[in-house]
């Protein structure tokens, strides 16, 4: 999320503090910056709403009061829906495996596998609002393995 600012009408300052946090006037976390008018803030958490405001620093150090709050809401990932086919022969073993989805926005995605949920390979990747598909045909040749999907 990009926050910026008017510059202030102040000549002597050389910085400026953005205070942020999840409750009303409760700014848990400042960042301090140089005489910029915008930054990005990184690692907000998806459904929070957040509160800003900035302050301007000047040559001697005072800080101005608070500008007014804004607020920001992160938005929540589009759902994705995933289904998965295991296809079994005429033994009822299985042969082949599919896995299907349907992204509902723009953005790239990927399906990774792993032996054993904690190391993750790449399988799959993709970008857009698509439904994709992949088929694994070689089922009885490949170890257990276990699929996530990730979205960015």
């Amino acid at each position: 999320m990009t926050l910026a600012w008017n510059p202030s009408p102040d000549e002597d300052v050389v910085g400026y503090n953005v205070y942020f946090g999840v409750a009303d006037a409760g700014f848990s976390q400042v960042v301090p910056l140089d005489n910029v008018l915008e930054t990005s803030i990184n690692g907000l958490a998806a459904g929070a709403t957040y509160h800003f405001a900035v302050s301007a620093i000047d040559v001697d150090g005072n800080e101005s009061p608070l500008s007014e709050e804004v607020t920001f809401t992160v938005p929540q990932p589009a759902p994705v829906e995933l289904t998965t086919q295991i296809y079994l022969d005429e033994s009822e073993q299985p042969y082949a495996m599919t896995i299907e989805g349907n992204t509902s926005q723009d953005g790239w995605w990927g399906i990774e596998s792993s032996l054993d949920l904690r190391e993750w390979q790449p399988y799959v990747y993709g970008y857009g609002a698509d439904v994709f598909a992949l088929a694994w045909l070689h089922y009885e040749a490949e170890p257990q393995k276990f699929f996530r999907l990730i979205t960015y």
